[in-house]
């Protein structure tokens, strides 16, 4: 029984650094492999300090926790993530990581299974209506996991083209302008507790653009689905707070549950959309697709009667008539 006890300690003994080695966070002020260390608020480009731990944690470890401290760290080029780092940082208030210039800030390009991510900080992109590129890129197929963040700035604040990703408890800006949105989405995910929200001074067109599938993303007749769960779309909007378009292909399911919708919505192609609970600011839900208004949905403002050539279902809300 001793030895065993005995073999047993040593065993874990063994085994206990490489499993801390691979699992401890690692902090980007400090240097690694050839990787010097960024440094925050010193007004300089962290661009090549950050982008090398990314790459060294990638291709060392398969990804990791990369803590980045309070203040700001400044990138003149798109950080690319091509695997399951996580960006960590002391809070979406505490902790940016903020472009230089019309520039996306960061890029998720990671494997089906790769799981990259944010948070507890922010992205910060030029607030102006001359942007022209989005803030945050996820591409096609990318699943990330985003918590407790921010995205501001850029023409798209979050261009979203991945698959299977969660974000949850996060404020969405885009400041570009009139064909540009806080949320485009080509993919399929979720949202809990995210605000959509128009940053004072700034204006987009749309708050969340729905389109289709990305080319070659996905086989024939599998869906684009999307949920949204208390989550709102607010703020100042020159077109839709939320416009969908499938193109025709049929697939885009969506779903908003428990949130609030401040301005015009218009559906032009889906397979189906469908509302619970949910808050409406404006009269104006249009749909040449199947709305389903499941029940709880009420018109803060003036009553919305839903219009369009789309089969509608409408039953048990305030002030909402189909």
């Amino acid at each position: 029984m001793l030895y065993f006890i005995y073999t047993l300690i040593v065993f874990a003994a063994v085994l206990w650094p490489s499993v801390s080695a691979t699992s401890t966070p690692h902090y980007v002020t400090q240097p690694i492999g050839s990787c010097a260390g960024a440094i925050p608020d010193d007004g300089l480009d962290d661009y090549a300090e950050i982008q090398c731990h990314v790459d060294y944690l990638n291709a060392n470890f398969g990804g990791r926790d990369l803590i980045l401290d309070g203040g700001t760290f400044h990138v003149s080029s798109m950080a690319k993530n091509p695997g399951a780092v996580r960006f960590v940082g002391l809070g979406r208030y505490v902790t940016t990581l903020k472009a230089i210039g019309d520039i996306t800030a960061l890029e998720f390009s990671g494997p089906h299974h790769s799981f990259g991510g944010l948070r507890d900080m922010g992205i910060e992109c030029l607030e102006s209506s001359e942007a022209s590129k989005p803030c945050v890129k996820v591409t096609d197929n990318t699943p990330v996991t985003f918590t407790d963040f921010k995205i501001w700035g850029g023409c798209n604040a979050l261009q979203q083209f991945g698959v299977d990703g969660y974000m949850e408890n996060g404020h969405v800006a885009g400041t570009g302008g009139t064909g540009c949105s806080h949320l485009f989405t080509r993919g399929a995910n979720w949202y809990h507790r995210v605000k959509f929200n128009t940053r004072t001074g700034y204006s987009v067109g749309y708050g969340i653009a729905i389109n289709t599938w990305v080319s070659g993303s996905v086989k024939t007749g599998v869906k684009q689905e999307n949920r949204f769960t208390e989550s709102d779309i607010s703020g100042a909007v020159s077109q839709y707070s939320l416009i969908i378009n499938d193109s025709g292909k049929n697939e885009a399911i969506t779903s908003w549950v428990a949130g609030t919708i401040a301005n015009k919505i218009s559906i032009l192609n889906a397979f189906v959309t469908t509302f619970g609970h949910t808050g409406f600011g404006s009269n104006v839900l249009q749909s040449s697709s199947p709305v389903a208004l499941a029940g709880g949905n009420y018109a803060v403002g003036p009553s919305v009667v839903v219009s369009g050539s789309g089969t509608r279902s409408c039953a048990g809300n305030i002030n909402v008539t189909c």
